[in-house]
């Protein structure tokens, strides 16, 4: 399972991070997962050249921080990865909490 966890304070995106493996087929030919992974480094990109962010990447994980007041990129991302949950309920799980 994917899980990719949003923190939320007011209305303010503050992070995100992302774990997990979908599962869903063999490495390699899983698309739940490159969809994931796809997403998840255009994100850190826009992060990287758009706002006040910080971001690690690690094994099996990304995290990104708001340190601004700005959250375009992450709600983009937020976005994206709930279309994703609605047709992989199986394999990805997105929750949004609040700090």
């Amino acid at each position: 399972m994917i899980y990719a966890r949003f923190r939320e304070h007011g209305d303010t995106l503050t992070g995100l991070t992302v774990k997990g493996h979908s599962g869903s087929a063999v490495h390699g030919e899983d698309l739940v997962c490159a969809a994931v992974s796809g997403i998840m480094f255009g994100l850190c990109n826009a992060c990287d050249q758009l706002g006040s962010y910080d971001i690690e990447v690690a094994d099996n994980l990304i995290r990104i921080e708001n340190l601004g007041e700005d959250d375009t990129v992450l709600r983009v991302g937020l976005l994206q990865l709930q279309t994703v949950e609605e047709t992989n309920r199986r394999y990805v799980k997105v929750e949004i909490s609040e700090v």
